[in-house]
């Protein structure tokens, strides 16, 4: 450019002051794109947005999550008895050494959950019962270097046990290459009929809804691969 403005005899910076500010590039724009694609997804208003605040933007923003595997147990009261979750991530960059892990409940309990983590070690935690919300970090024991994978298990347990579950969805992100939902119910306490949905937004329009059949050990699952980004879940009818 500087030598274009010595040959046309132009005063130095004339040029490039024409191209406006710069536009950005590679890992700033992925970025980005990313946490745009984050809100969207969310929603402004979710109790999402709303737990992680300024946050949103930054939350997992140096991971891919590559595999996630959700297994929800229910008890004979029709409550969820434990949430077991499996993610396998991939860094997207240096030195990342936690995952920040978002779960909303159906309604508020009067205490916190148990988190127990079984592959990574439990950090950071908020309960914001205001929200039905509990935020924590899973720290993976190391920081990890550029494409990097590490596990992330851990099993979840309401204090509120007792309360009736009747539907389960996940966020998907982009690049996620498989979602396993796994919903076991208690044999004495079986729903009529359940079904598997997508949603573009935490409370966006249901879509590609389909009746998902109970199998030999009183459970339904929903395996999706490299879908959109958006939300994966189950809900079922209860009898009464």
């Amino acid at each position: 450019m500087e030598a274009l403005e010595n040959i046309l005899e132009l005063p130095r910076g004339s040029l490039r002051s024409q191209l406006g500010p710069h536009r950005p590039r590679g890992r700033a724009l992925r970025h980005d794109r990313d946490a745009a694609s984050l809100l969207l997804t969310t929603g402004e208003s979710s109790p999402i947005a709303r737990a992680l605040g300024a946050e949103l933007a930054q939350v997992n923003s140096g991971i891919h999550q590559m595999i996630n595997d959700t297994t929800l147990r229910l008890n004979e009261k029709r409550g969820l008895a434990v949430m077991s979750q499996r993610h396998v991530v991939r860094a997207s960059r240096e030195g990342v050494s936690a995952m920040t892990v978002v779960q909303v409940e159906e309604e508020s309990a009067a205490a916190p959950p148990d988190i127990i983590v079984t592959s990574g070690r439990l950090g950071r935690i908020r309960y914001l019962p205001e929200l039905r919300t509990t935020v924590f970090d899973v720290l993976f024991g190391h920081p990890l270097t550029r494409n990097e994978t590490a596990v992330v298990a851990y099993d979840y347990r309401t204090a509120d046990a007792c309360a009736p579950c009747s539907f389960f969805q996940q966020n998907i992100r982009k690049g996620l290459r498989e979602s396993l939902l796994h919903v076991v119910f208690h044999p004495d306490a079986l729903p009529l009929a359940a079904e598997s949905y997508r949603r573009s937004s935490y409370e966006g329009e249901r879509t590609h809804v389909r009746s998902v059949p109970l199998d030999a050990s009183c459970s339904v699952h929903v395996l999706n691969t490299r879908s959109p980004s958006g939300y994966q879940g189950i809900s079922w009818e209860w009898p009464y």
